[in-house]
């Protein structure tokens, strides 16, 4: 999965293309869905599952994912919102201001200890 999104952000820095932007808005929306679905499975091992018998676990495991599927689609948590504009933060070339040593840059007071 981060492989992917490294890739979709590397390509979107040489060119951006709108196959690419809706590919990295998928990417972002199914890591969402990955820590919903790792956030259900912790508070259902915390309290226990609702269904029981035979394949109730592996039933449990599927609601659990398509769930957090809707959730990452329907709900505004913002996860993918936040990685998106990091990403994309990270794939834009850095200004003077933000290298080290760059014009612009303030360098800190190292004339008295911390």
């Amino acid at each position: 999965m981060l492989q992917r999104i490294g890739a979709l952000v590397a390509g979107q820095a040489g060119a951006t293309g709108n196959g690419q932007q809706k590919a990295l808005d998928k990417a972002c929306e199914e890591m969402e869905a990955l820590f919903l679905k790792q956030l259900l499975s912790e508070m259902r091992r915390a309290s226990g599952t609702t269904l029981r018998g035979p394949g109730g676990e592996i039933y449990q495991e599927l609601f659990d994912q398509e769930l957090a599927r809707h959730l990452a689609g329907a709900s505004d948590l913002g996860l993918a919102r936040m990685v998106q504009q990091q990403l994309q933060r990270s794939a834009a070339p850095a200004s003077p201001q933000q290298i080290p040593g760059g014009a612009g840059a303030v360098e800190p007071n190292r004339s008295r200890p911390i």
